[in-house]
């Protein structure tokens, strides 16, 4: 953000504040018990309190929130936009908003698609099987996002935003295939 000069990263960093409110107005809204919340290089942490849990269509609802509320901001802001209110500073947070929110939806290791779909397997089928079907879900979808990440970076020379993003996918996936699935 100190090396930017658009201001495009400030109003990254905005979308990013609305999406984690989602998650914590979702959490608010079903009263569940939060120790504390780390805020991390990509995402929040909630750490529950001691004997606190959440039920699989509880962290359905969690997972889906931060991607909810993205969507959700898009609809004042593409009214704002067609009325030519706010000019290209609206319409570049409408379309910020709506890549975070429609990125993290994608049936990925780590995001919140990913961990949605993941607590949805747990309430329908055994863990194997739902750590399958994650992992080849996961591979489906990091292979076209490197592949147009990798090409944007060959093309722009500079922009390595979906690129990183394929990275941190794979990095999740290598990590999550060590550990087991937790369907409790």
């Amino acid at each position: 953000m100190i090396l930017d000069r658009s201001g495009l990263a400030g109003l990254g960093l905005l979308c990013v504040l609305i999406h984690e409110s989602g998650h914590i107005m979702a959490i608010e809204l079903l009263k569940i018990q939060v120790d504390r919340i780390e805020f991390r290089l990509f995402g929040i942490n909630i750490v529950l309190k001691k004997g606190t849990t959440v039920s699989y269509r509880q962290e359905i609802l969690l997972a889906l929130a931060g991607c909810a509320a993205n969507l959700l901001a898009c609809i004042p802001l593409y009214v704002l936009y067609k009325f030519g209110i706010g000019g290209k500073f609206t319409g570049t947070l409408l379309l910020f908003n709506l890549l975070l929110g429609g990125f993290n939806l994608m049936p990925v290791v780590s995001l919140d698609g990913g961990r949605a779909l993941e607590s949805y397997l747990c309430l329908k089928t055994n863990y194997q099987k739902a750590e399958r079907i994650i992992m080849i879900l996961s591979l489906i979808f990091l292979i076209p996002t490197a592949a147009a990440g990798f090409y944007i970076v060959m093309q722009t020379g500079y922009n390595i935003s979906l690129a990183a993003a394929a990275v941190y996918i794979f990095v999740a996936l290598v990590i999550k295939s060590g550990k087991k699935l937790s369907c409790r």
